[in-house]
C-alpha cells in the first residue's frame, strides 16, 4: 500500500541519486585534458648525498618488501601520457605514413661514425652486457655486445 511516508522515503532517495551522481563524478578542469607536461623546468642541482653499506643492506634486506599501491604518476585526467621531455605521442594523435611508421622513433640516425667513439661507461657483468659510448656530436648511446 502506498502511503504520504513512502512517497516522500521514495523522493527523498530520488533526490539523493540525482544530486550525488555530480558529487561523485570526476572533476574536469578548463585545460583537460592536458596534451603537454611542461617538464624541462630548471632546477637545482641535487646534492650528494652518501649512503652507508651496511644501512643499505639491513634497509633493503629487513626492510618493507611490498610497496603501497599508487595511482599512476604524469598522465592527465583520461589516463593518457601527455607528451614531455622524454616521450612523444606519434600514434593516435596523428594519422602516420608507412614510411614514419617503417622509419620508427629514431631521430639521430645513430653514432656519428666520422669521428671517435669515447667510452664513458661500462656493464660488462650485467644481464645485458655493453659499453656507454660517447661521439663526436656528443650524443650518448649504450652498445650491447
Amino acid at each position: 500500500m502506498i502511503t504520504g511516508q513512502n512517497i516522500r522515503i521514495l523522493l527523498y532517495i530520488l533526490i539523493y541519486f540525482v544530486f550525488s551522481g555530480n558529487l561523485l563524478a570526476q572533476k574536469f578542469f578548463p585545460d583537460d585534458p592536458i596534451r603537454k607536461d611542461e617538464d624541462n623546468l630548471n632546477i637545482e642541482q641535487p646534492a650528494f648525498m652518501e649512503i652507508s653499506p651496511t644501512y643499505d643492506m639491513v634497509e633493503n634486506t629487513f626492510g618493507p618488501k611490498v610497496q603501497p599501491i599508487s595511482r599512476a604518476q604524469g598522465i592527465n585526467t583520461l589516463g593518457e601520457v601527455p607528451d614531455s621531455s622524454w616521450f612523444t605521442n606519434r600514434i593516435g594523435i596523428q594519422e602516420m605514413q608507412i614510411e614514419e611508421l617503417i622509419k620508427g622513433g629514431d631521430s639521430t640516425g645513430g653514432p656519428d661514425l666520422s669521428g671517435t667513439l669515447t667510452v664513458t661507461g661500462s656493464s660488462l657483468t650485467a644481464l645485458t652486457p655493453g659499453l656507454t659510448v660517447r661521439d663526436s656530436r656528443g650524443d650518448s648511446y649504450y652498445l650491447i655486445f
